[in-house]
């Protein structure tokens, strides 16, 4: 044999009897942690809990204990699902900031207001006085052009309200319907015989359970059957609050409230609409609504 290769040969083989010897220390002294370890549980020094994860700190080699790349995938699939949720939520934050923040440079300075010459009353007609005034501003960050034409104050029972929750011109400026009802109508609504619904930016009366459009109201002009109910006794208001607190007021009514509004119907232009408050309650069908600028809310 080669005399190099001899002390090659005998070079490895060292270095194997090193190896092992150094594997025998090792697991040796594994041996020995472990019994001190299992010593200690019987002692009751540690408990099982703690056993097993000292035991596992001695036997799972450091490159083990290193991130798995099963956990790393984990951990990215709950960051990017976190990422998710705010950048959905960041919409919603910008939807709702639009929907409910309040400016309204309208003051209706210019137009007398006769709130507190009137004492509320579900038996009588709203009270309507024709004014005069214009007048021009922002109303939620949005230009707006206002005709005041009339000073309303209407007490009456809330028959329904619809809510609209969009962020086009009209669901801006008018999020919510009113439909109010006074007179004779109340009793009928308190003893079930009439009901309200609404839909389309209109108020429908429900008599003795059959639903009357706008056609039907303005044929029997008060006479259902063998009742007498004076259906010109209920309006659907358009309310465009005056405030954030009377947003609020308004939101708070809810059917079979007793309320008095007051404030102002109005000819509108705002963004891409143009609304025309009806003036009387005589009338049926589209443009019969009260475009109502609301100043003043009792809740009865």
């Amino acid at each position: 044999m080669n005399p190099e290769d001899d002390r090659i040969k005998r070079t490895a083989a060292a270095n194997e009897s090193r190896e092992n010897l150094a594997t025998d220390e090792e697991n040796a002294k594994m041996e020995v942690l472990k019994a001190n370890l299992k010593a200690r549980l019987e002692r009751g020094e540690i408990d099982g809990i703690q056993y097993n994860k000292e035991l596992l700190a001695l036997t799972v080699p450091e490159e083990e204990k290193k991130e798995r790349p099963r956990a790393k995938i984990k951990k990215t699939t709950w960051i990017i699902v976190i990422v998710l949720i705010i950048l959905s939520i960041i919409p919603a934050i910008v939807y709702l900031t639009a929907r409910f923040s309040f400016q309204n440079t309208l003051t209706a300075s210019m137009v007398p207001n006769y709130y507190d010459k009137y004492r509320p009353s579900l038996t009588r007609d709203p009270i309507q006085i024709e004014v005069e005034g214009t007048e021009n501003g922002t109303y939620k960050g949005r230009e707006i052009g206002v005709t005041y034409k009339d000073y309303y104050d209407i007490t009456g029972v809330v028959g329904s309200v619809m809510d609209y929750w969009g962020l086009g011109d009209y669901e801006m400026l008018v999020p919510r319907d009113v439909c109010l009802i006074w007179g004779g109508l109340v009793d009928a609504f308190n003893n079930g015989t009439a009901k309200f619904t609404q839909s389309g930016r209109f108020c429908h009366p429900i008599i003795d359970g059959e639903e009357l459009n706008s056609l039907d109201v303005a044929q029997v002009r008060g006479v259902f059957g063998n009742k007498m109910l004076a259906l010109r006794e209920f309006s659907n208001n358009h309310v465009i609050p005056s405030t954030a607190e009377i947003r609020g007021q308004i939101f708070g009514l809810k059917t079979g409230d007793k309320v008095r509004l007051s404030g102002y119907l109005v000819q509108v232009r705002y963004g891409k609409i143009q609304l025309n408050s009806s003036t009387t309650r005589d009338d049926f069908g589209n443009g019969a609504c009260e475009v109502f600028y609301v100043t003043k809310v009792d809740v009865l």
